[in-house]
């Protein structure tokens, strides 16, 4: 099992492997939604880090991107809690 807070680490890294250094990271800012200011592809390459992370931590066969896009917005903090509550499910 993975904690919240491993869930967290692999989120904020992804999005600093991806996002140049001009954004900041924050837990509370906007992911998807009308307020994201990431280009689609910011957010696909962040999305497919995360599920490779996932997967290094023995998480395998979770799909990110059909999980997220049920959703009309998403904080990065809500994103950490979509992540945990769906590998619970599974």
């Amino acid at each position: 099992m993975i904690s919240k807070l491993e869930i967290a680490n692999i989120v904020e890294n992804s999005f600093n492997q991806v996002i140049e250094n001009n954004k900041n990271y924050s837990k509370n800012k906007e992911f998807i939604g009308p307020n994201s200011d990431f280009e689609s592809i910011e957010i696909v390459q962040i999305i497919s880090h995360i599920e490779d992370n996932l997967e290094l931590k023995g998480i395998e066969g979770f799909d990110l991107f059909e999980n997220i896009y049920e959703h009309e917005k998403l904080s990065f903090e809500e994103l950490i809690n979509l992540v945990e509550s769906n590998i619970i499910k599974n």
